[in-house]
């Protein structure tokens, strides 16, 4: 459901807004833990369920789009990945509960966070950018005014005007075509200032899921069996998904000092060297080759741990950070449920086959493939991917569209 829920929620958040959009997820959530609790059947079940996969990419979607517009460059990343965070946390939170509480007694209790985020989004304004692209440019500076610290109008003047200038062309292009031909309505979803990010977004964001980071992830408690884990592998899951939520902290205070690309590029090297140092210690193992001591049992969860942390650091949070920059104003929303159908898409195929792959390719063999990906994501990156950090969403967008006074650097690292 989860594809389907990015590209219908995408398409809906770019006709109402991201703000809108996250006060129906949020009454969705709190209408989904309701029945699961009264449910006395399995249609009862599975119904909510259908629901919060549908309203899962929704959610991801509409709130990092809204906090993408609401922020100034230096907070942009860190709050985007501050969002990111607070999802690992809630599962933590109800894996914690799973022991001390019934299911039923679970859905009620995390009710209480969709209710308290939708009274939150209720106090909060619109997305300047998407108001401007609506044409109601006072409500966008007022709302500008009241995100940069309820300051007054004189103070955010100038980053209204930029803002403004950018989105009056849009506008009364809107209008035109309201009266012209279907040629020339799609004409601007042709241009190569969508084109170009979009094509950026889908191939960061499959190769991606091609590394494996989120797939291993689904199968890790079944991998640390496959290869001895000399330790618990209950333990072992629990350290794997421990050590995420550490990637994530450590990612949301040093992007600004490092920027995306150097990120990116670490987690890509440090993901890609321990998957190729985990397929060649399960080889020397089943050779039993260098093995006297039992010492090499330890490496292969040392490494995969090792993995989902540097991961966690950089591109798990880079690839999603990149979704909502780098596209257009007046395609953000569109670009982001297309993005997001990509990835559930590839990673719900990835999910299912990962055990086939294991079977054909043996552990190692899938290691070594995964290990390789991320070396190719790693050149490919390097030439395609821009250092979007400490940069404003006009000047990203002028970038794509070819204004060289406003220039995002490619190749800086």
């Amino acid at each position: 459901m989860s594809p389907v829920g990015a590209i219908l929620f995408g398409l809906l958040s770019h006709k109402i807004g991201s703000r809108a959009m996250l006060l129906i997820t949020s009454v969705t959530y709190c209408m989904a833990g309701m029945m699961f609790h009264f449910a006395t059947n399995s249609t009862m079940i599975l119904v909510p369920q259908a629901f919060v996969g549908l309203m899962i990419p929704a959610t991801i979607s509409s709130g990092t789009t809204y906090i993408t517009e609401i922020a100034q460059p230096h907070l942009r990343s860190p709050l985007t990945t501050s969002g990111y965070l607070c999802m690992s946390f809630g599962t933590l939170f109800t894996m914690l509960m799973s022991q001390f509480f019934k299911t039923k007694t679970i859905a009620i209790i995390i009710t209480v966070f969709p209710v308290i985020g939708f009274v939150g989004i209720l106090f909060v304004p619109n997305s300047p950018f998407w108001l401007a692209r609506k044409g109601r440019f006072n409500e966008a500076e007022v709302s500008l005014a009241w995100l940069r610290g309820w300051t007054t109008l004189s103070n955010v003047r100038s980053e209204f005007l930029t803002l403004k200038e950018a989105n009056t062309h849009e506008e009364n292009e809107d209008i035109q075509n309201q009266k012209r031909p279907l040629r020339v309505i799609i004409k601007p979803y042709m241009e190569k200032s969508l084109w170009i990010p979009m094509s950026i977004v889908f191939c960061v964001l499959a190769m991606f899921k091609l590394t494996g980071g989120e797939s291993m992830r689904t199968y890790n408690l079944l991998i640390f069996e496959k290869y001895e884990t000399p330790f618990d592998i209950k333990v072992a899951s629990t350290i794997y998904d421990g050590v995420s939520i550490f990637g994530a902290i450590i990612c949301m205070f040093s992007i600004n000092t490092f920027g995306k690309r150097k990120l990116l590029f670490t987690s890509l090297i440090g993901g890609g060297s321990a998957y190729l140092v985990i397929a060649l210690v399960l080889l020397l193992i089943k050779l039993e080759i260098g093995n006297s001591s039992g010492y090499l049992y330890w490496v292969p969860p040392v490494m995969l741990i090792f993995s989902s942390f540097i991961f966690s650091l950089g591109i798990d949070k880079v690839s999603y950070m990149l979704n909502s920059e780098l596209l257009p104003t007046r395609f953000r929303e569109i670009g982001m449920g297309m993005g997001r159908f990509i990835s559930t898409l590839l990673l719900a195929m990835l999910r299912k086959v990962l055990l086939y792959m294991m079977d054909a390719m043996t552990l190692q063999g899938v290691f070594l493939f995964f290990g390789t990906i991320c070396f190719i994501a790693l050149v490919t990156f390097y030439f395609i991917v821009p250092e979007t950090e400490g940069k404003s969403l006009i000047e990203i967008e002028n970038h794509f569209a070819g204004n060289q006074s406003e220039t995002v650097k490619t190749r800086k690292l």
